[in-house]
């Protein structure tokens, strides 16, 4: 807190006057009222996220001071936590000493795209004329910043005697 001196007179109705000072300290003892904000945040290309205190912290109120962010209980959300909300209890000061916390629910999404790695080859038409094209005809590998990644599909998934000759992308 801080120090103030303070005059004090006193009158005995006499005409006598006396004076001293006092020493008053001011504290402010109220805890700040902080305003958590819930949110959506993406993964990125290493699979994480840092939580800032723009991401959690929405302000506040405090009598004597400012709602100043410090810190979550949860630095930073990864694949693990795709899908689910997850619960961050923010800490806060106000300058003066006072702290709270709130709590900011988190959902974490990962929109990072695949990188796929595609083959090139040449495949013979059976004797229909068709070839139903396979998994290792087109797909080399995949990656992710979640994981590996697996072959889903090829369109079109079928060649035939219209394609002779022809570079098809799959």
């Amino acid at each position: 807190g801080s120090l103030s001196c303070i005059i004090v007179s006193a009158n005995d109705g006499n005409g006598n006057i006396r004076n001293c000072i006092a020493t008053i300290t001011v504290e402010d003892v109220d805890a700040p009222e902080p305003t958590c904000q819930d949110n959506t945040v993406s993964l990125d290309a290493s699979g994480k996220y840092s939580l800032t205190g723009n991401d959690v912290l929405d302000g506040g109120f405090d009598i004597c001071g400012t709602v100043n962010f410090d810190y979550t209980n949860v630095g930073k959300v990864s694949c693990s936590d795709i899908g689910t909300t997850v619960a961050v209890t923010v800490y806060v000061n106000d300058g003066n000493g006072n702290t709270a916390t709130c709590i900011s629910n988190i959902t974490v999404e990962n929109n990072e795209m695949p990188v796929l790695n595609c083959k090139t080859t040449t495949v013979q038409l059976d004797a229909n004329g068709e070839y139903t094209l396979l998994e290792n005809d087109v797909f080399e590998s995949g990656t992710h910043n979640c994981g590996i990644i697996s072959f889903v599909s090829a369109s079109p998934n079928m060649v035939n005697c219209n394609d002779v000759g022809n570079t098809i992308d799959v």
